[in-house]
């Protein structure tokens, strides 16, 4: 029981979506596939669906939707169909929901009746710039089979491409998804699959319509069975997908592997379930921030400033009347050398006044010049006479 209402609980966010749609509760369709359950995650936002067929009509439950059309005119209401399940407006109090109800939707005129021809691949071209590409092929097509199978596979590799089943045209090879039809029972309505294919609701789906030459207007629906209307619902699932960023490779094997599977191999896949597949399409983890270095600043040692290295020149111990000289301090700055003059070799010049001339400090004492040239010039007198009389006497001298 608690798990039973927890199942309601979950669901009914979902439902509540629709529940201003007065005819949502008759889309067997969309409760098949499980669409309403993947809108909390994804509804087709920013992703562009064109409907190459036979145009779109002005239609209540489709003039929000519409961006661009060849002409807003259909003349058999076919497109306007196809457009009505992929993405009618949901919500707004009028007609019915849309697989991908905030899907924008593109009308491209490739045929107005029941056959097609080379014309088509023109429309065919001009609507490979949208997002997903909605192919509504007639039961006859009296154009070249060749030619049309280059340009589904031209426009397969740009984007992606959902086509309906159809008898006589192998599509297994090319980039595209080829969708079956089912009945609401879950049997085969129409159309058959290899196992690359998928299948969806293809028989008495209502959506959006009307008929005859003028635009549609007014609150026109009806009934409409095939493999197209199949295709559309995958068109619309597809747009889901997309919106989440899966790319168009990712969205058709998404679709594939998460099918409700079935005994009938003609329904390839399966099933298409979109609120599995959008559980599986995980978003890619974002990437890492970008590495980033972090400089440490190195710690700034607190500032000290060492007191100035002094050296203290003592000065020589006069003896008694001499000049005695107090101690000097000398402040020496970084990369200074310590000058310090040889004791006893200090040369003074005597002011002007003073009359005994130059003087040198010998032994701590002042002595005067003058009477020491005096006297050291006798003694080199008399040295030299003395030299004289030794050599003129043969004698060496000592």
């Amino acid at each position: 029981m608690l798990v039973a209402a927890l199942v309601v609980v979950l669901a009914r966010p979902a439902s509540a979506q629709t529940a201003s749609d007065p005819r949502a509760s008759e889309q067997w369709g969309l409760a098949a596939i499980r669409a309403p359950q993947a809108w909390e995650r994804g509804r087709g936002g920013g992703v562009s669906v064109a409907v190459v067929s036979t145009g779109i009509a002005e239609h209540e439950d489709l003039d929000s939707k519409v961006d661009a059309a060849d002409e807003r005119t259909d003349t058999t209401g076919r497109g306007t169909h196809l457009a009505g399940i992929v993405g009618a407006a949901t919500g707004n109090g009028k007609g019915i929901a849309g697989v991908a109800p905030d899907a924008r939707l593109l009308g491209y005129k490739g045929f107005s009746g029941t056959s097609a021809d080379d014309s088509y691949l023109d429309a065919l071209g001009r609507a490979s710039g949208a997002q997903v590409v909605l192919i509504d092929l007639p039961a006859t097509y009296s154009g070249d089979k060749d030619k049309l199978r280059l340009a589904l596979r031209a426009v397969g590799q740009r984007t992606s491409v959902v086509v309906g089943a159809q008898s006589g045209l192998n599509l297994d090879d090319l980039p595209v998804l080829v969708v079956a039809a089912t009945t609401e029972s879950g049997g085969q309505a129409a159309g058959a699959v290899s196992s690359r294919g998928v299948a969806a609701p293809g028989q008495g789906i209502l959506s959006t319509t009307g008929g005859g030459s003028l635009p549609l207007t007014g609150d026109q629906y009806g009934e409409k069975s095939g493999t197209g209307q199949a295709a559309a619902h995958v068109a619309g699932a597809v747009a889901i997908l997309r919106g989440l960023g899966a790319t168009p490779t990712q969205a058709a094997d998404t679709l594939r592997s998460t099918a409700q599977k079935t005994a009938n191999a003609d329904l390839g896949a399966g099933v298409i379930d979109v609120a599995a597949a959008v559980n599986a399409n995980k978003p890619p983890p974002p990437p890492p921030p970008p590495a980033t270095t972090t400089t440490k600043k190195a710690a700034v040692a607190p500032t000290t400033t060492k007191p100035p290295v002094s050296t203290t020149v003592p000065s020589a111990a006069a003896p008694s009347g001499g000049p005695v000289f107090d101690d000097e301090v000398e402040e020496l700055g970084q990369g200074q050398e310590e000058a310090v003059p040889p004791p006893n070799l200090e040369e003074f010049n005597d002011s002007a006044s003073d009359s005994r001339g130059p003087s040198i400090l010998i032994g701590g004492r002042e002595r005067p010049w003058r009477p020491l040239t005096l006297g050291f010039g006798l003694l080199f007198g008399v040295g030299t006479a003395m030299s004289l009389t030794f050599r003129r006497l043969g004698a060496e001298p000592t």
